[in-house]
């Protein structure tokens, strides 16, 4: 994804699986979102940094969705607030094949 801009939830899924990846395999939410943003704040156009709801701002609220998304299709599980943990789920190779 090097320097492309992050405009639909999807772009949002490698970034975040390699981060829990990079992670040992699994990694708090919290970490997460502060990784995601240390590697890819560039990428995020202004409108990722407006204010959404309870003072979240959008790109947090898509990398939650991204995670809720991933869990759904297969790729993470929750074991327990806040941590989330890859499955043995081959990614696809590219975001269009998600």
């Amino acid at each position: 994804m090097s320097d492309e801009q992050f405009k639909k939830i999807r772009d949002f899924y490698l970034p975040v699986l390699n981060i829990i990846r990079d992670n040992g395999g699994k990694a708090k939410n919290k970490h997460i979102c502060d990784q995601f943003l240390a590697r890819h704040q560039h990428q995020l156009d202004r409108s990722f940094f407006t204010d959404i709801k309870d003072g979240d701002v959008k790109w947090h609220d898509w990398v939650n969705r991204a995670g809720y998304q991933l869990r759904v299709k297969g790729y993470i599980t929750r074991p327990t607030a806040g941590l989330w943990e890859l499955t043995d789920k081959p990614w696809p190779a590219n975001k269009e094949d998600f």
